[in-house]
């Protein structure tokens, strides 16, 4: 609509920010200096002059007039629609979506969208046909939520969209469940978490749940897990066959505080962004297939509670600065190819609680300085290629329950000090050559479970003490140089379901043993079930 200029302004909806036309009322003609009528008679005065507009000169001059007019009335016409304002093009929330996404936005409002999403990630967004622009095309088109550019959760929900779509390869590698639904206004789907058994395999469980993508808040997607204010603090989807490299993108969620996505198909490398991340407090990605080394940024992440990569393909070796991660409780590398020696400095972490280091590459001594962190509940350091002795200062780990250094080239004796840990429930020290005897203040050790002292150089007799553990469930003592029976009083231990031992052959072994449920003979190494 074509504005009227009243008093020389514009005037606007204020709601709508339109242009709106103003009906002028015929009784307010008077005000702006028009007369209401016209006298339709005039009186003959035969004494008068001829008329004036039949006067040649006044013709002239009138002539002259209306054309300086039309001049006049033209110039204004000109300025008017020089001054006009731009008009203001309303998008309707019914317009269906473009069928091929153009880099330039179509109108206003969708420049406006492209802005919002522009300002986080750059010029990545106005890739015609990438899938940036696919998530906001459907952001703008496709989402029934129907967010406006101002509304304060637009970029957080564009960024989990651009994850979807990322880690589906633009919906040609589906998830394992609680994908985008056919049906936009269904949001109702069956989520399969990954779960761990009472016998330690994992298997799928299905829950109810809300699908990605769904019309819902982001926030009730699963595994979106949201604050009181609706701001995403912890992404949680583990076991979902989710493909593609991590996202860096992430990093632009401000109050994410843990991002967890571990049992997945995840390739690349580990984005040192994350390591940036003001507020994130754990980061587990373990049984995945990432690559390379672990990016300096994480050592900087003063905020770190938790930091798991096990089970990758990370080569490289543990930075010194590893002491800086102060408040780090869970450190976890796992099964991974990392190599040179285990940094001293990681016993300035005295908040850490469990210390997962296993199925490496690494070598040197186990630093004595661990013996200082009096938090530490789980040291996994087998399978490495570590050497020297077990430092005595473990002895001063006293909240320890899981101690296993088992298949490395360890040397020496079992420190005294370790018969000292109350609390531990499992001891593995075999596969190394380790010599001496198993101390008999290891019956205080009573809430243990699982020994394995195997295939070491230990001497002298089986303790009957060990017959004090009443939680004990199996125990190997096979190829070793140990002498004497098995203890009769620790076959009679009830909870022990599985014992090993050099009680063959069944005539001159020796450690005899009649209950044994499985036998090795030392000199070949070979080892039978016993029935």
């Amino acid at each position: 609509t074509t504005p009227d200029y009243i008093g020389g302004q514009t005037q606007f909806d204020g709601e709508t920010g339109l242009a709106v036309a103003q009906m002028i009322d015929e009784d307010h003609d008077e005000d702006i200096g028009y007369p209401i009528g016209l006298s339709t008679a005039v009186e003959y005065d035969p004494d008068s002059k001829p008329p004036i507009h039949k006067n040649r000169r006044f013709r002239l001059y009138a002539i002259t007039g209306v054309l300086l007019l039309l001049v006049i009335i033209a110039g204004a016409a000109v300025g008017a629609l020089a001054t006009r304002p731009p008009a203001v093009i309303v998008v309707r929330d019914t317009l269906e979506p473009t069928s091929t996404p153009t880099t330039a936005p179509s109108n206003t409002l969708e420049g406006e969208y492209l802005q919002n999403f522009r300002n986080a990630l750059g010029s990545m967004v106005d890739v015609s046909g990438s899938i940036y622009d696919r998530a906001a095309q459907w952001i703008i088109y496709e989402d029934k939520l129907e967010l406006r550019p101002d509304d304060k959760n637009l970029l957080q929900r564009y960024l989990l969209v651009l994850f979807y779509f990322t880690t589906t390869a633009n919906e040609t590698r589906p998830w394992v469940s609680c994908g985008r639904p056919e049906n936009p206004f269904d949001a109702d789907c069956t989520y399969q978490r990954l779960t761990r058994t009472e016998t330690d395999e994992l298997e799928y469980r299905g829950e109810a749940a809300t699908a990605w993508l769904s019309y819902k808040h982001e926030c009730e997607w699963i595994g979106n897990i949201c604050d009181d204010i609706q701001f995403i603090r912890a992404l949680d989807l583990w076991g979902q066959n989710i493909t593609g490299t991590m996202p860096v993108f992430l990093q632009e969620l401000p109050y994410l505080q843990s991002i967890a996505v571990p049992f997945n198909q995840f390739t690349g490398t580990l984005p040192s962004e994350y390591g940036t991340m003001r507020h994130l407090l754990n980061l587990e990605v373990h049984f995945n297939s990432l690559e390379g080394t672990i990016p300096q940024a994480y050592y900087q992440a003063s905020t770190l509670q938790n930091f798991n990569i096990g089970s990758n393909m990370f080569t490289g070796s543990l930075s010194t600065e590893i002491g800086r991660l102060s408040n780090l409780k869970g450190f976890h590398i796992f099964e991974n190819h990392l190599d040179s020696t285990i940094p001293t400095e990681l016993g300035k972490l005295e908040f850490l609680s469990y210390c997962r280091m296993n199925e490496n590459a690494f070598t040197g001594t186990i630093p004595s300085e661990l013996g200082t962190l009096l938090l530490l509940q789980d040291l996994w350091l087998h399978g490495n290629i570590l050497q020297g002795t077990i430092p005595d200062s473990v002895g001063g780990l006293v909240d320890l329950t899981d101690f296993r250094v088992a298949f490395n080239k360890l040397t020496g004796t079992i420190p005294s000090e370790v018969y000292r840990l109350s609390r531990l429930f499992r001891l593995e020290v075999n596969q190394n050559f380790l010599t001496g005897t198993i101390a008999t203040n290891i019956g205080s050790l009573t809430r243990m479970s699982i020994l394995r002292f195997a295939r070491n150089q230990f001497t002298g007799t089986i303790p009957s003490e060990l017959a004090k553990l009443n939680s004990l469930a199996l125990v190997q003592f096979q190829l070793n140089n140990f002498v004497g029976a098995i203890p009769d009083a620790l076959c009679s231990q009830p909870s022990l379901f599985f014992i090993n031992a050099d009680c063959l052959p069944r005539i001159g072994a020796p450690t005899p043993c009649d209950c044994c449920t499985s036998c090795c003979l030392r000199e070949t190494e070979i080892c039978r079930i016993q029935s």
